[in-house]
């Protein structure tokens, strides 16, 4: 239940929007010296669109594979959204109607009230739902290999990260499409964007909805 939470977490963050910077650093081991460090680099890597970091700080699967790259070509749109607006209505409008657009400062302010239990070469860590929601959590798990804390990406429920997957990937191609719509002119105003962004979030929401029931049946 915990592990499927975390998906289903992870495409409500991005119907929410996130803003952040691209970047190219690996990580170190002392990165992931603890369950929780692991977690950080984890969400960095993710925020980041870095790949590379992603893979060494994660066991995957085919599927979660899949997955975590849909992940990150929804980060990307993102950039691009984010770009569009700023550079056609400047950082204040952006700020303004895009409030929810740092959900990558949100996720690391929650990280701080992350507990780790672990067991041997195992663990589980859970995270608060919000920075300060101690009674709502969800858990990610994490294993030791070769010495290095890594998230275990891998789901029981595959079929339900293949569903994300594709909510992901049909999410990024419709955020990239408004960013050219927003480059080309297309809005008078950021508050426009704003209804149209809502448009593609409800669409995903709905994506999660579904998921949930289809995974509870």
């Amino acid at each position: 239940m915990r592990q499927r939470a975390a998906i289903l977490l992870s495409l409500a963050l991005l119907a929410a929007g996130c803003q952040h910077n691209a970047a190219t650093t690996q990580v170190s081991p002392a990165a992931s010296s603890s369950p929780t460090d692991a977690v950080r680099a984890y969400y960095s890597a993710i925020y980041d669109g870095n790949w590379p970091a992603l893979e060494a700080v994660t066991v995957n699967s085919d599927v979660s594979t899949t997955w975590l790259k849909a992940m990150q070509r929804s980060e990307v749109s993102d950039r691009e959204l984010a770009a569009a607006i700023r550079a056609k209505f400047g950082d204040q409008a952006f700020t303004r109607y895009f409030p929810l657009l740092n959900s990558r400062e949100i996720t690391m302010k929650s990280l701080q009230g992350a507990t780790a239990s672990i067991n041997g070469d195992k663990a589980a860590v859970d995270i608060p739902m919000l920075p300060g929601m101690a009674n709502s959590k969800y858990r990610l798990d994490a294993m030791k290999v070769n010495g290095m804390w890594k998230v275990d990406a891998r789901q029981a429920d595959s079929g339900l990260q293949m569903r994300a997957a594709r909510a992901l990937d049909d999410r990024a191609a419709k955020i990239s499409e408004l960013s050219k719509r927003v480059a080309a002119g297309e809005f008078n105003s950021a508050d426009d964007v704003r209804v149209a962004y809502r448009t593609i979030a409800n669409s995903l929401r709905r994506a999660l909805a579904d998921n949930s029931s289809e995974n509870s049946k």
